[in-house]
């Protein structure tokens, strides 16, 4: 049987990229998952909408600095690499990486390449399989998911990279509508020092119950 299933585990941190003790999520991504899908479900798993600048990042102690780096915003947004880079050349590069969502709170995660696993019938992806903590937002701008209008839809992985869906319609003027700060190396010096990210306001953990279905 095939493993076209990525296993990760996902822990909601703070500036210090603490582990410990901190909410988490254990998930589970086929392979045909790219960069804009991957975002969106973890940032859903955690209470998030997807309605702010964001970024995955080589290096979490020094992550303006990283070798490697998958933004919302480039230069050209036509030439966004989110969705064409794959889950499964992603994790290629290096089995750990940080997301940063929003850059003016500065919401954390690290993201740790857990296994792969075969394909399991009758289950859609992605699949959340262990959930432990609450979090809480400083910011009425992160609110609950609490419809699936935007859901991405899985589909073939193509030679070309390409996924179709509505993610692929994301140009200049969904850029605009966000109103949120352009990454790249050029803003280096904005991203020190980030507002709100010692007042998170953590909830004591749960009882690790499973979160509602991501698919």
């Amino acid at each position: 049987m095939n493993k076209d299933i990525f296993q990760l585990k996902i822990v909601y941190t703070d500036a210090s990229n603490r582990i410990e003790r901190m909410p988490y999520r254990i998930v589970q991504f086929h392979k045909d998952t790219h960069l804009l899908q991957l975002a969106h479900h973890i940032l859903k798993s955690f209470g998030f909408k997807l309605s702010e600048p964001f970024g995955f990042y080589s290096d979490p102690d020094n992550w303006h600095k990283s070798d490697h780096k998958f933004e919302l915003f480039e230069d050209d947004p036509k030439k966004n690499t989110l969705k064409n880079t794959f889950i499964d050349d992603f994790f290629n590069i290096q089995k750990e990486f940080l997301l940063i969502y929003d850059y003016l709170e500065e919401y954390r995660f690290l993201l740790f390449f857990d296994k792969m696993v075969p394909e399991r019938t009758g289950i859609t992806y992605p699949d959340v399989i262990e959930s432990m903590g609450e979090t809480k937002q400083n910011d009425e701008s992160a609110k609950l998911l609490d419809d699936e209008d935007d859901e991405p839809k899985y589909g073939t992985k193509k030679k070309t990279g390409g996924l179709k869906d509505e993610f692929d319609d994301y140009d200049d003027d969904d850029v605009e509508k966000l109103g949120g700060r352009e990454g790249g190396e050029d803003d280096e010096d904005d991203f020190e020092g980030g507002s709100g990210r010692d007042d998170y306001g953590f909830d004591e953990f749960g009882n690790g119950g499973k979160e509602e279905d991501l698919s």
